[in-house]
C-alpha cells in the first residue's frame, strides 16, 4: 500500500514538473529595465563635473549608467541595449567594450550586449563626439531581454494631406526568433487603433509598411510654427494570446523622438 502511494506521488511530481517546464518554454521571458543615466563631462584623463571652460576641446559629453544583471538575464536568448532619441555622433561602451559608433541619424538603436555582460553590476558609457560639442542628448536607455520577437527598427513620418488631413507613413522591422503569429499595431495614448497587421512569421527579420490619413481635429496637434502633427503614437508588437505584448516604441511626431515602453 505504501509502495503504491509512493509511486502515485512520484508520477504526480514528475507530471507537475513536466507541465511547469513546458509552460516556462511556451511563455517568453521578457524583461525591460530603464537605466538611470548621469550626465557628465568626460576627459581623456578621467571623469569630472568641474571643468575649465577654456579647455572644452579636450572634453566630451557622456551619459553614464550602472546597472545590475541576473544570471537568468545574462543567459537569455537576446539581451540588448535600446537607445532612443540620440542626437549627434556617439560611441556606446559596455564594461569598457566598444559596441557601437554611429552618427545618430536613426530614431532608435538596438545593440546586442549578451557577450559583454557580467553577473552583477555593469557599466555603460554613451560618449558623444567632439564635433557635436555639448549638444549631444539621448532619450531613454533600456536593457531589453527577450526570446520570441522584438521591434528591430521603426520609422514614422507625417506630411500634409488633402483638406487639412495629415498622412502618416511608416516602416517597421520585426526580428522574429521563434516562428508564430504576431501583430503589429499602431495606437495612440488613448487606445485608438490606426493600423493593425497580423501575420505568421518564420524566424528572420520581416518588414511591415503602413500609410494612412488622420483628418479629425481631435487627433491632431498644432506646433508653434503652425505645422500640424498627429498625436503621439505607439507601435506595439504582440504575440498570441498567452504571450501578450512583446515590445513597444512610442513616437512623438512633434519632437521626432522615440521612447521605449
Amino acid at each position: 500500500m505504501n509502495f503504491d502511494r509512493c509511486c502515485k506521488l512520484w508520477f504526480t511530481l514528475i507530471f507537475a514538473f513536466s507541465v511547469s517546464i513546458f509552460s516556462s518554454c511556451e511563455r517568453p521571458f521578457i524583461q525591460k529595465k530603464r537605466l538611470r543615466t548621469e550626465r557628465v563631462l568626460l576627459h581623456p584623463g578621467g571623469f569630472s563635473d568641474q571643468v575649465n571652460r577654456t579647455d572644452l576641446a579636450e572634453w566630451r559629453l557622456a551619459r553614464l549608467a550602472t546597472f545590475k544583471v541576473t544570471k537568468q538575464e545574462m543567459f537569455s536568448s537576446n539581451v540588448e541595449i535600446v537607445l532612443c532619441g540620440v542626437a549627434g555622433e556617439f560611441s556606446l561602451f559596455v564594461n569598457d567594450s566598444l559596441l557601437l559608433a554611429c552618427d545618430g541619424s536613426a530614431g532608435s538603436y538596438r545593440v546586442p550586449v549578451r557577450g559583454v555582460l557580467k553577473n552583477g553590476e555593469n557599466d555603460l558609457r554613451l560618449v558623444f563626439s567632439e564635433s557635436d560639442g555639448f549638444r549631444g542628448q539621448t532619450g531613454p536607455v533600456v536593457l531589453d531581454v527577450w526570446n520570441d520577437a522584438a521591434l528591430r527598427s521603426v520609422s514614422l513620418s507625417s506630411s500634409p494631406g488633402d483638406r487639412g488631413a495629415v498622412v502618416v507613413s511608416g516602416r517597421v522591422e520585426v526580428d522574429v526568433r521563434r516562428k508564430g503569429r504576431y501583430d503589429v499595431v499602431l495606437t495612440d495614448d488613448n487606445g485608438r487603433v490606426y493600423f493593425s497587421h497580423r501575420n505568421h512569421y518564420q524566424p528572420g527579420v520581416h518588414t511591415v509598411e503602413m500609410a494612412f490619413g488622420v483628418n479629425h481635429p481631435k487627433f491632431l496637434l498644432s506646433g508653434d510654427d503652425g505645422t500640424v502633427y498627429p498625436l503621439p503614437m505607439s507601435v506595439v508588437l504582440a504575440g498570441k494570446a498567452n504571450t501578450g505584448r512583446l515590445d513597444c516604441l512610442r513616437y512623438d511626431f512633434a519632437t521626432g523622438c522615440f521612447d521605449a515602453r
